[in-house]
């Protein structure tokens, strides 16, 4: 009785968190929730995170309130994943995202020092705190990233603002991308860098037929 009261909850639980992601998002066929997987629009626009089909999320997906997340379909974004946007994050097809990855558009914080103190002043108890998420965001540094077709984000990895990474790209555990990654190649480290080329002969992976990429949806 106990185990079936405890089934029917978490059924019930998954079918709130669905409700919700599709509240807060433009999301394709074949979506798969899995908890604690969530979406946070601070736009309260649910054009401004758009997902294709057949994609799975076990993490979570955040935008300000002028963010926005395009990811594309067949992706799998795994639990502890965490993707924020200020600006643009754009994803292609056929995307893996590992556990615990951190794919973030902004510094988070400003570093200058007098900005950092009165940021300080505001997120402390009893300070003014801020209105929604993005507003911390917008006193940081921020660029669009692109993280193209068929690349893997190995666990734990951090991808940073302004980045692009190529085709067919696989980026290795723990690693710490600030700059471009070239199409076809694995990448490792703290900064991270080339360790292997892949063969340049693997074919190139089209959209779904007859959907439009997610580069395209902007």
């Amino acid at each position: 009785m106990i185990s079936a009261l405890r089934a029917l909850t978490r059924d019930l639980q998954q079918r709130m968190h669905e409700r919700r992601c599709h509240e807060r998002a433009q999301i394709g066929d074949q979506f798969r929730l899995e908890l604690p997987g969530r979406i946070e629009n601070e736009s309260g626009d649910p054009s401004r995170i758009q997902i294709g089909h057949s994609c799975h999320l076990g993490g979570t997906l955040r935008t300000s309130p002028l963010g926005s997340l395009r990811i594309g379909s067949y992706c799998w974004i795994s639990d502890g994943a965490q993707l924020a946007a200020a600006t643009s994050i754009v994803i292609g097809d056929y995307v893996g995202i590992a556990r615990g990855v951190y794919i973030v558009d902004n510094n988070n914080h400003p570093i200058e020092p007098d900005a950092r103190r009165e940021h300080r002043r505001r997120v402390a108890p009893g300070g003014a705190g801020y209105p929604s998420i993005g507003s911390a965001w917008d006193l940081s540094d921020r660029s669009p990233i692109v993280i193209e077709d068929n690349v893997w984000i190995g666990m734990f990895a951090y991808i940073g603002k302004g980045v692009r990474i190529g085709e067919g790209a696989v980026v290795a555990r723990q690693a710490v991308v600030t700059k471009d990654v070239e199409p076809y190649t694995v990448v490792a480290g703290n900064p991270a860098v080339i360790v292997k080329r892949l063969p340049l002969d693997t074919p190139t992976i089209p959209s779904p037929p007859g959907e439009q990429h997610p580069a395209e949806r902007l």
